[in-house]
């Protein structure tokens, strides 16, 4: 399924289900083409939208369609803060970033830490936070007071068997009790989508 499918069709960050210019700032972790980031400004013409890709060659694109769209971008991606590589030989533009570099032809790309992001991020006001990076959501995980900042959060999280041999990220079970925990920690109110090889965290904040 395409991101666009995924993103204008399905509405699988459920942003649709705000008001016209609900939101103040919106942080996009994962940007690829820019799809999200300029829905969320198409809805939110005030909203201060700060978006995040470390694919070289997918920023190229990214930066290219979000041109004059007053977008914040930055070629960075999440991750424990040192430098990532992908892998050029993988035609897909969801790059998955790995720490292993495996050959000298891997590219390097900058990563770091949710902490280093939110710092960049500096949300204010009615905040949104959308997550997907292909396994680079595993360093959400220990963030999550941080995460509290916001007051919605839409999480993509990858488990397939592929994605899991490669990185080692966590299972699906294991976001079915991250995403329990977080609700009770937080008063928050949680709903997952973990039928398929991908899964859906969506967060809201009470109150």
């Amino acid at each position: 399924m395409s991101v666009y499918d995924e993103v204008l069709r399905r509405d699988i960050y459920r942003l649709r289900l705000f008001g016209f210019d609900y939101f103040n700032t919106i942080v996009d972790i994962g940007a690829h083409h820019g799809t999200f980031s300029l829905l969320a400004r198409a809805i939110n013409p005030n909203a201060r939208i700060v978006s995040f890709e470390p694919s070289p060659r997918t920023f190229k694109v990214f930066d290219r369609n979000t041109a004059g769209w007053r977008i914040q971008k930055y070629m960075v991606g999440l991750g424990n803060g040192s430098e990532g590589y992908i892998n050029p030989t993988n035609k897909s533009d969801r790059a998955v970033v790995n720490y292993n570099q495996g050959n000298q032809s891997h590219i390097k790309v900058k990563m770091i830490t949710f902490d280093e992001l939110m710092k960049i991020a500096k949300p204010q006001g009615t905040s949104m936070l959308k997550v997907d990076c292909e396994g680079g959501e595993t360093y959400i995980i220990g963030n999550e007071n941080k995460l509290n900042k916001f007051n919605y959060i839409a999480i993509e999280v990858h488990y397939h068997h592929g994605i899991r041999k490669l990185l080692g990220v966590p299972d699906k079970n294991f976001w079915e009790e991250w995403a329990k925990d977080y609700a009770q920690n937080f008063n928050a109110n949680v709903e997952t989508d973990l039928r398929s090889r991908d899964g859906m965290i969506w967060i809201m904040k009470n109150g």
